[in-house]
C-alpha cells in the first residue's frame, strides 16, 4: 500500500466520521420532534375527551350564581389541583398519564345560544378545559447526554364544547 492511498483512506474516514456525526444528530433531532409531536397530540386527544365528560356531567362548581348578564357575565373557574376533579382526571390521564391535577383548569360560562329569555339555571352554558404547562422529558438526546437543564413545557390545549339548550320548546 502506497502512502497516497493510505492519505485517501485516512481522509475518507475522516469525512465519514463528520457526515455520520451529521446525519445522526439530524435522524435523533426528528425523533425526539415526532416524540413531542405524538406527547402533544395525546395532551390534545385528552383535553378533547375531557371537554365532552365535563359537557354531559354535572358541572364540577355551584353555577346557580353565575351570572348572563349581557353587561357582565361572569366566569366560574375549578382549578383541579384542589383535588375537586377527581373523575376528570381519570378520563385525562387515560389518554395522557403524564398530565397532573396542577396543570388541568376548567371554566364554567354562558354561551349566548339557546333562549334568551330562559331563567339564569336554564341557560345553555359552555365548559372550556385547560390543559397547560405539561413538562415532556426530552428521551434521545437525554440517553445521547445532550439534555437541557430543564424539560421543555408542551404548548398549552385549550377545547371548548357548548351544552345543549334542553328547556326551550321545540317550534
Amino acid at each position: 500500500m502506497s502512502a497516497n492511498s493510505s492519505r485517501q483512506q485516512g481522509a475518507a474516514l475522516i469525512e465519514f466520521a463528520l457526515t455520520f456525526v451529521v446525519f445522526l444528530l439530524v435522524v435523533l433531532g426528528t425523533m425526539e420532534l415526532a416524540l413531542t409531536y405524538f406527547a402533544w397530540n395525546r395532551v390534545s386527544e385528552a383535553a378533547r375527551d375531557g371537554a365532552r365528560h365535563l359537557i354531559v356531567n354535572a358541572p364540577l362548581a355551584d353555577l346557580s350564581t353565575q351570572s348572563c348578564a349581557a353587561t357582565s357575565p361572569t366566569v366560574t373557574t375549578v382549578h383541579c389541583s384542589d383535588g375537586s376533579c377527581a373523575a376528570l382526571l381519570a378520563r385525562v390521564q387515560a389518554h395522557a398519564p403524564f398530565v397532573g391535577a396542577a396543570q388541568v383548569d376548567v371554566h364554567y360560562r354562558c354561551s349566548g345560544a339557546g333562549n334568551p329569555s330562559a331563567p339564569e339555571e336554564n341557560r345553555v352554558r359552555s365548559v372550556t378545559l385547560d390543559i397547560h404547562d405539561v413538562p415532556h422529558p426530552q428521551v434521545i438526546t437525554a440517553l445521547a447526554g445532550l439534555g437541557w437543564t430543564g424539560p421543555p413545557v408542551l404548548p398549552a390545549v385549550r377545547v371548548t364544547r357548548t351544552g345543549e339548550d334542553l328547556h326551550t320548546p321545540a317550534f
